[in-house]
């Protein structure tokens, strides 16, 4: 079977699940779900993280509510993550991701690499990525080349020369285009985003504060970040890289963004 075929077939069984409102299933390590014991006297330290590489980022395809699991590589390279957390005697006390396949596989292999595969995990549908409606499986050049045009450019590459290649622009471009009326705005993403990770620190400083895991998606964790911190946010986080944020006192405080140094051995 071809990849283009293979590629298809996720793409359809992803997307019939997501516009029903749940992730296609995809086989990950068990994350079994019990109640975690409650934390006292500590900050409460949220750690972003992207998902580990997928078949359709390998393919440079749109993927946003559409599904893929992670490649061989990806695998590896989120053992490597787990591996630099607790190279750094970090562990979680509370651990979220998006309701997709693969940020659920992502979390599993972090939580086992741990040895926390008891702790419970928390999914959350504001966590996910940004949906990109028609395009879902499309090339992402072919995306970015039609949303390139339509704001009055030459191409993509004189888009990107332009100095204007931001992120909302590129989201608000996408929506503007497409026809399924799934396709999200810079502005809902940003709202969806920032209401999950608020509802997740409140939650986890009631209960005393801790570590907490949330694991979710390159450009909905850039869109997040957009107003967060006067860090300049890139415009591409790495799979697999970590951005740590810390919650005291009703506020967030963005301490690093992409880090991939979790990733060195």
């Amino acid at each position: 079977m071809k990849l283009k075929q293979i590629i298809s077939i996720f793409i359809m069984l992803s997307c019939v699940f997501l516009v029903g409102g749940c992730a296609g299933k995809t086989e990950v390590p068990e994350v079994r779900q019990e109640k975690a014991a409650e934390k006292t006297g500590k900050d409460t330290m949220i750690y972003v993280v992207r998902h580990g590489k997928t078949m359709l980022n390998e393919a440079k395809r749109a993927q946003g509510w559409a599904d893929a699991p992670l490649t061989d590589e990806g695998v590896k390279v989120t053992k490597k993550l787990a591996h630099g957390f607790k190279k750094r005697g970090i562990e979680f006390d509370y651990a979220y991701s998006s309701d997709l396949g693969r940020t659920r596989q992502t979390t599993g292999i972090i939580l086992k690499g741990l040895g926390q595969s008891e702790l419970p995990l928390r999914e959350q549908q504001g966590l996910r990525e940004v949906c990109f409606g028609t395009y879902e499986g499309e090339k992402f050049s072919k995306m970015m080349e039609d949303v390139s045009r339509n704001l009055g450019y030459e191409n993509l590459k004189q888009f990107k020369q332009s100095g204007t290649y931001h992120i909302r622009k590129r989201i608000d471009g996408v929506k503007s285009l497409d026809k399924t009326g799934y396709a999200e705005s810079f502005k809902a993403v940003k709202a969806r985003m920032q209401k999950s990770l608020r509802s997740i620190a409140e939650e986890t400083e009631k209960k005393g504060g801790g570590n907490v895991l949330v694991v979710s998606h390159g450009m909905a964790i850039i869109t997040m970040l957009s107003d967060m911190t006067e860090q300049k946010v890139p415009g591409h986080l790495e799979n697999s890289s970590v951005t740590k944020i810390i919650y005291k006192d009703g506020k967030f405080h963005v301490q690093s963004i992409g880090d991939t140094a979790y990733l060195e051995q």
